[in-house]
């Protein structure tokens, strides 16, 4: 650890090397060398410690040397996350998320929001990536990843939402954390119940025709769109070892609530957003067995309003939502025809 203490103090200083001496220089060419070297993480007992010392190194350099710790994560990043010990995971989930709410909380203080942002970027793809490859204990405590769902759905629709690498890297974490949730259903169901209520939450504020924020848009097509591709692989037929309800049933409920809150605000405001979201949610719905009779109007309904958005000469990111929309009902055309009729559809789908 103390190794690993200098070695992201090297790597990490934002001196010039040009004024610094000679045996600083020489640190910093070692320092380099062995980020360039494969060797050096191919070891489960270093990327550990690794972790965890350059997350708490960017922690404690992040009130008063911002640039120290963007720096220490950047390098941190970009390191084979896959050779972590993965019985080490939550301790360094716990690590990663603490750095997160503290910059989180510290930004609007910050004298560098940008540089405070591209922190927050790196925490939210470590977080991703831990969690793609973490391996939870038995017995686990579960505050944890309560602590992390709130932090992340709550932060995603802050002033800073509008930068798309914060919020692509939000909607990662959300989504990696979800898959986990998913993996681990049969063990512990109440990940996933905790988490489908922390979305609730993050829609209920909002009253049924309000308009939906494009953060909040973003975040929620990302949850629907992974749900969409883990049902395409038949990844949500898990059932809990508690209750005789399978991830599909507990998905189709809390989906089919999302989507009675949301629906009307969606067009409150058309946008790109909110048409991709309104996409992913027909999706899920058309791979359901019983159709619901309300759905199916809110697919005819959506299904006209692309096509008069297609007809008023739209900007480039409108039209690409449009062929969105048209190739996700093409993909399920039994559906489609019970909606809408068929020349109209085979107009829409040439067109796209």
């Amino acid at each position: 650890e103390l190794f690993l203490i200098w070695f992201n103090s090297v790597i990490s200083s934002a001196t010039s090397l040009r004024n610094s001496s000679h045996t600083s220089r020489r640190e910093y060419a070692t320092a380099i060398a062995l980020t360039r070297d494969a060797s050096f993480y191919d070891n489960d007992k270093i990327m550990s410690p690794l972790m965890q010392v350059g997350v708490k190194f960017a922690m404690h350099k992040n009130n008063d040397d911002i640039e120290a710790s963007s720096k220490a994560l950047s390098f941190i990043s970009s390191a084979p996350v896959e050779f972590v010990e993965r019985s080490d995971s939550t301790k360094i989930l716990a690590v990663i998320l603490d750095l997160d709410i503290q910059t989180t909380a510290s930004r609007r203080r910050s004298q560098n929001e940008k540089l405070a942002t591209q922190v927050l970027c790196s925490t939210r793809s470590l977080l991703a990536r831990v969690l793609s490859v973490a391996m939870l204990p038995l017995g686990f405590d579960t505050s944890l990843f309560t602590k992390m769902t709130q932090h992340l759905l709550s932060s995603s629709s802050d002033d800073i939402s509008c930068d798309m690498n914060y919020l692509t890297a939000s909607s990662d974490a959300i989504n990696e954390y979800l898959s986990l949730c998913i993996d681990y259903y049969e063990k512990e169901d109440t990940l996933l119940l905790d988490f489908f209520s922390q979305v609730s939450n993050l829609i209920n504020g909002d009253g049924p025709s309000s308009e939906i924020p494009s953060s909040k848009a973003f975040i929620l097509r990302g949850i629907i769109r992974k749900l969409n591709t883990l049902n395409r692989h038949h990844s949500l037929a898990k059932r809990s070892a508690k209750r005789n309800q399978s991830v599909y049933d507990v998905c189709v409920e809390k989906v089919h609530a999302i989507h009675e809150r949301t629906w009307r605000g969606l067009f409150s405001k058309i946008s790109e957003a909110n048409l991709l979201l309104a996409s992913e949610l027909l999706s899920f719905h058309s791979n359901y067995p019983a159709k619901n009779e309300e759905v199916k109007e809110n697919t005819t309904e959506l299904f006209e309003k692309v096509v008069k958005i297609r007809n008023s000469s739209p900007e480039a990111d409108m039209v690409a939502a449009c062929n969105y929309f048209v190739s996700l009902m093409a993909a399920v055309p039994d559906y489609l025809f019970d909606c809408v009729a068929q020349k109209k559809v085979f107009e829409q789908i040439l067109d796209a």
